[in-house]
């Protein structure tokens, strides 16, 4: 799932072998606005990509708290793109 936000750009996907776990991937400023830096790490340095592994409890209440910074104006900028409801990768790590 892809969410481009006042907050950033935002791709979350689920673990094949860790259903509950997601990673929810950003640049490095993005992400440390949400999460404390020493869970953030470096996905790909070629593209510049950290991400932060999760629970889907934990990536429902980022979710709320995206909606709640959420100003009547900002509803424009907002977009969720959807294809599946979680892409699944492997994570060999």
């Amino acid at each position: 799932m892809k969410i481009s936000s006042t907050f950033g750009d935002f791709k979350i996907t689920q673990s094949i072998s860790k259903p509950d776990e997601l990673l929810i991937m950003s640049d490095w400023h993005s992400l440390v606005r949400i999460f404390d830096s020493s869970r953030t790490f470096m996905v790909s340095s070629k593209d510049k990509v950290f991400g932060v592994y999760l629970s889907r409890q934990e990536c429902a209440d980022v979710f709320c708290k995206f909606l709640k910074n959420i100003e009547l104006l900002d509803l424009e900028s907002v977009s969720i793109e959807n294809t599946t409801l979680f892409e699944r990768v492997v994570y060999n790590g």
